[in-house]
């Protein structure tokens, strides 16, 4: 009984993930079967991974000619998806990549839902979260960068709960890379993990949070923007 309890803490909330992730995906999938776009962001991040898989500038020709998006928002994280698209060439695996995301994000939060909740009532949570209206809205929208933040977020706050100093900071940083502003958030990670007890890091991390953010709007995003401004 103890190892079936052990395999079974081990195995839901994993279980919990992959059905999320079906669910958001098979959305996804149908809507753009169907032409069902909200906007044109889909076919902008095509455009950027696919460069970042030649080598290239991020350039989006949909924004306009020669237009780099990192002049519009830091975002280089979306790089990571460049090796897929070498393997499918297709804006579909952005929309698998997003739905991936979410389902990932679903593990840990089911996983500490069921450690203080209990089996059922952690289960019930975890697919809550997965089903809620957060993270239909960002699916309903198409592609983001944001949805990498999402998984990132998820480990990061977890970890601040069970008081895992090292796997706050590790899961916090590569925020940065995802958008300019969410250096605000790791800084207040970095605030709620001082206020926790790990002061020195977390305050370490609430400056490198500020910091990243500040470099990026006030700097690298104004060398590449048009005009050279935020």
């Amino acid at each position: 009984m103890t190892l079936w309890r052990r395999n079974a803490s081990t195995a839901v909330p994993w279980l919990v993930g992959i059905g999320i992730a079906a669910i958001h995906l098979t959305v996804a999938c149908v809507r753009y079967a169907n032409f069902d776009y909200t906007s044109w962001d889909l076919g902008i991040f095509t455009q950027v991974v696919n460069d970042y898989a030649h080598f290239r500038a991020p350039i989006a020709t949909i924004h306009g000619p020669g237009f780099n998006v990192l002049g519009d928002h830091f975002s280089p994280i979306l790089a990571l998806l460049a090796p897929f698209l070498w393997i499918w060439q297709s804006a579909i695996m952005l929309l698998v990549a997003q739905a991936l995301a979410f389902g990932l994000s679903a593990v840990p939060i089911t996983r500490l839902a069921r450690a203080r909740l209990g089996a059922p009532g952690g289960t019930a949570l975890g697919i809550a979260y997965g089903l809620s209206a957060g993270l239909f809205g960002a699916t309903v929208v198409d592609f983001h960068e944001v949805a990498f933040a999402v998984p990132l977020l998820a480990f990061a706050l977890v970890a601040l709960v069970e008081r895992r100093w090292t796997a706050v900071v590790w899961c916090s940083l590569p925020l940065l890379l995802v958008k300019e502003d969410l250096g605000f958030t790791v800084a207040a990670i970095g605030l709620l993990v001082a206020f926790r007890g790990a002061r020195q890091t977390g305050l370490l991390l609430a400056l490198a949070g500020i910091a990243g953010s500040l470099i990026a709007v006030f700097a690298i995003i104004p060398i590449l923007a048009p005009g050279h401004r935020y």
